[in-house]
């Protein structure tokens, strides 16, 4: 028997462009003077995924088919609209969701996808224009600065620092069926027995620290990206999701060597984004495995601010040579890193895992030239044999590659081979992206 229909709305506040699902529940919510549970109650949002804090488990991520209908009979929401107030909206492009029905999605999203599944950021200024609509494109990991104010987007409330609309200290977002609280309000619970009403700080009323124009300019390509533009990088053309991908590798390749990567004191940044850099850099993830890592969201957009200084110039570059200098300080900190991990007894792959896209990858080498060596000269090609130089033939190479090309470039990745036996396989390996298709014309 299947779930009964909600009942048709007779007022029902209309979504605006580009909300999100929870800022029109919330807006709902006041105007029909109910807590926000009591409305998608009402609305038809499924009791049945709810997770134990009452919040739905895909609560503003997806719709499934029941509730997209449900929600379409109470409100006379078109189920595009619907939709278009998910994060699943930029799947495909900045976000990667198409394996929302497997089990331990929830966990494994959070880890890897650059989203925020349980707040969100916001413009003070956005709200008091708009009467308290939060826009969907906030719950992006790298929603930084507001292009319309130029200001940088807040994370916490500044009176009791929790996550804006994460709802308690302990727990996501809660729909309360008990709490009313106005778009514009924090409400978020620190003590519920002690602060009923939540956290009263006006939100529209907080003023952001400003942002410079190169800020805006990344800030409005990622938007581009995340919206399914064709973007390009270095004069070559790339869908959203790709360009996305490099910027997120860059990312990360500049938090992981930010030990050895200061900030340029020339590049106007807002005073919180530098201490935010400052104190990442002395964070307890550096010295222990965890949670986060090089490859984890930045959890706040003044540190995502400070990295953007490396990483804007990199992909907003026009052509090949600006990409080799743009991304330079990045891959010379990265060596040093290395070579700092490495005196320390670290063995561990910087990136392991990180996926470096091949444009990004080549420039880096490129960026760094260790010698003259086969190794050095062959490493910018090596995830792209198509690129690979013409002249270069698997005659050419050498049955054994130098001590020094292996130490420095290959050890680290066979950790259990015999010096001479990986050098001789790192040969065999160069001389099969030089065109060897056995490993008898490879040894020749």
């Amino acid at each position: 028997m299947g779930q009964p229909r909600p009942r048709r709305l007779a007022l029902v506040v209309a979504p605006q462009p580009g909300e999100s699902f929870a800022s029109w529940i919330d807006r709902m919510a006041t105007d029909m003077a109910l807590p926000p549970g009591r409305v998608a109650d009402a609305i038809g949002v499924s009791n049945a995924a709810r997770a134990t804090d009452g919040r739905p488990l895909l609560f503003g991520v997806a719709l499934s088919a029941l509730e997209r209908t449900a929600i379409h009979a109470a409100t006379g929401v078109a189920p595009a609209t619907l939709d278009a107030m998910q994060l699943a909206a930029y799947d495909g492009t900045v976000l990667d969701l198409h394996d929302l029905a497997a089990v331990g999605w929830a966990r494994k999203a959070r880890s890897r996808q650059w989203a925020l599944f349980g707040h969100s950021r916001a413009c003070p200024q956005c709200l008091a224009e708009s009467g308290g609509v939060w826009p969907l494109w906030w719950r992006l990991g790298l929603a930084v600065v507001c292009p319309a104010h130029r200001r940088l987007l807040l994370d916490t409330c500044p009176t009791c620092e929790v996550p804006l609309r994460r709802g308690t200290t302990t727990n996501m977002r809660v729909l309360s069926r008990t709490l009313l609280v106005a778009p514009s309000m924090c409400g978020s619970r620190i003590n519920g027995r002690v602060q009923h009403k939540g956290c009263e700080q006006r939100l529209d009323e907080l003023v952001a620290e400003a942002a410079d124009r190169w800020l805006i300019d990344v800030q409005a390509a990622y938007l581009r990206a995340a919206g399914g533009a064709a973007m390009t990088l270095a004069g070559q053309r790339l869908s959203g999701a790709a360009w996305f991908a490099c910027l997120r590798a860059v990312v990360c390749m500049a938090r992981a060597a930010a030990t050895h990567l200061p900030l340029p004191p020339s590049v106007p940044l807002p005073d919180t984004a530098r201490r935010a850099f400052l104190a990442d850099i002395t964070a307890d993830w550096r010295r222990s495995s965890g949670v986060q890592s090089p490859a984890s969201r930045p959890p706040t957009a003044a540190l995502t601010a400070s990295l953007l200084v490396f990483a804007a110039p990199v992909v907003l570059t026009d052509g090949r040579a600006g990409l080799v200098e743009a991304i330079r300080p990045i891959a010379e900190a990265l060596l040093a890193t290395r070579a700092h991990r490495k005196k320390q007894g670290n063995s561990n792959g910087l990136l392991r895992a990180v996926a470096v896209p091949t444009i990004i990858d080549q420039a880096r080498l490129l960026a760094t030239p260790r010698r003259n060596g086969v190794v050095a000269h062959l490493g910018p090609f090596a995830r792209s044999p198509a690129a690979r130089p013409a002249l270069l033939e698997h005659r050419h190479i050498p049955q054994v590659v130098t001590t020094s090309d292996y130490h420095d470039l290959i050890a680290e990745f066979l950790p259990d081979t015999l010096p001479r036996t990986g050098r001789r396989y790192t040969a065999l390996a160069l001389a099969r992206l030089c065109g060897a298709t056995t490993q008898i014309s490879g040894s020749r």
